[in-house]
């Protein structure tokens, strides 16, 4: 896939391209300070790039604002696998991620309305609600397979999320593990609700790979 875009960052007429590749460079190298530079300098194209993307019906729960959040999180988790190929990359990188990340989130907020009544986490049953995270994580790509029990289950799901970002952490146990419905969840976590939905996709996303990875829980179903 092609990175660019005709967008980049204003051009102040002050050699800009040569100080976003300074930047883009110094990022890469894992300096975070440089990270948190190259957001903000992206963040007025990108809202630029995602104005008109969020549908009518999802207007209500979803916005810029809660697509920006999680993509700038992705962006810091992310940036290893980013290739700089000249200015206008990383705003384009960047756009793909939050376009991705807005799909996801729709779709999930679709799903949600047809999940089967057995597969929903039961408040307070702390075994069902581990296996009901269990078998969304299973839903899509995999299906579980030698799912340890009990206690064991836990301990190892509770070591994946140790793995991630503490809100990735935190929404996944409000709402996967202790069935809070999402407007709990954004309170607790004083983020909107629209924001608490876009980082539970993310979170999921990430303990697939954490979990499949490690080949305890899923293996490419039969």
């Amino acid at each position: 896939m092609s990175y660019h875009m005709a967008e980049t960052w204003p051009n102040n007429g002050d050699s800009s391209e040569l100080s976003e590749l300074e930047i883009v460079s110094a990022a890469l190298s894992g300096d975070a300070g440089a990270m948190e530079q190259l957001l903000a300098k992206s963040e007025a194209p990108l809202r630029t790039a995602l104005a008109g993307q969020i549908a009518q019906p999802f207007q209500a729960v979803l916005d810029v604002d809660d697509v920006i959040q999680v993509t700038f999180i992705e962006a810091f988790l992310r940036i290893g696998q980013f290739t700089d190929r000249g200015p206008g990359s990383f705003l384009a990188w960047l756009t793909t991620l939050a376009r991705n990340n807005l799909r996801d989130a729709i779709k999930a907020l679709r799903a949600e309305k047809r999940i089967p009544r057995h597969r929903m986490v039961s408040v307070g049953a702390e075994s069902d609600s581990y296996e009901g995270l269990l078998a969304q994580l299973g839903s899509t790509t995999t299906t579980p397979s030698g799912v340890a029990a009990g206690a064991e289950s836990r301990r190892l799901v509770d070591e994946a999320l140790a793995k991630l970002p503490p809100d990735y952490e935190k929404v996944v146990r409000l709402m996967d593990i202790d069935g809070n419905a999402a407007p709990k969840a954004a309170s607790e976590m004083n983020r909107s609700v629209g924001a608490v939905y876009m980082l539970r996709v993310r979170a999921h996303a990430h303990l697939r790979e954490i979990l499949g990875n490690s080949g305890r829980f899923f293996s490419s179903g039969t």
